[in-house]
């Protein structure tokens, strides 16, 4: 099959069973002649998915938020399923998440970054004034808190998956400080006071629930 009708087919498929005409993407045929490196037949031909993620779509606090995009970004791992309909052993469909447009540059530099550091300086504050937190540490102020935990809360892209996170970052030692719960307790009444509980959460002091 040459490679025009190839692309005409996959695509259609990949738009019928995935876009749906509901995400931006660009695609093109490639070829690598090494690829499958134990067969007798190592060339691949490669349908390269690049999808243009809206990152508002993810963002619950956006007019343009979409609750199912994340789902249907997830839902795009599948896509070499198509092969099964084909019946073409060489066939390869690579995705990539392209996240640099000027209009996801500009939200996250305006509204989802600030946000974060809002909420860090917010969640940071409620933790001083918590009286369990300051009998375990003795700890009163936000300046000291932050001497010893330099704690913040970042905006995360995932780039791999095509999702939206927060990364919370403090240098947490819980062999001096038994307070591990008590931060993440604090971080996650943030976190849903501002509806992100849906987001992706990163943190470097364990799971979040």
């Amino acid at each position: 099959m040459d490679d025009n009708k190839l692309y005409s087919i996959v695509k259609n498929l990949v738009d019928t069973l995935y876009m749906k005409g509901e995400i931006k993407y660009d695609s093109y045929i490639s070829h690598n002649d090494k690829w499958f490196a134990r067969s007798e037949d190592r060339r691949a031909t490669i349908f390269n998915i690049d999808v243009d993620v809206e990152i508002e779509k993810l963002f619950p606090l956006s007019e343009k938020y979409d609750p199912t995009y994340g789902k249907k970004l997830k839902d795009l791992f599948r896509v070499n399923d198509i092969k099964k309909y084909l019946g073409l052993s060489n066939l390869v469909i690579i995705i990539e998440f392209e996240w640099e447009s000027e209009e996801n540059q500009k939200f996250l530099n305006e509204v989802f970054r600030p946000l974060c550091m809002k909420m860090a300086e917010e969640t940071v504050n409620n933790m001083v004034n918590d009286n369990k937190i300051q009998e375990k540490t003795g700890i009163s102020t936000k300046e000291q808190f932050q001497k010893i935990f330099k704690f913040a809360m970042w905006d995360e892209i995932v780039y791999d998956n095509g999702q939206l996170g927060i990364e919370v970052v403090t240098h947490y030692t819980s062999d001096k400080y038994d307070i591990r719960e008590d931060i993440l307790k604090h971080v996650m009444r943030t976190i849903y006071k501002y509806g992100l509980q849906d987001l992706e959460i990163y943190n470097n002091i364990g799971q979040l629930a």
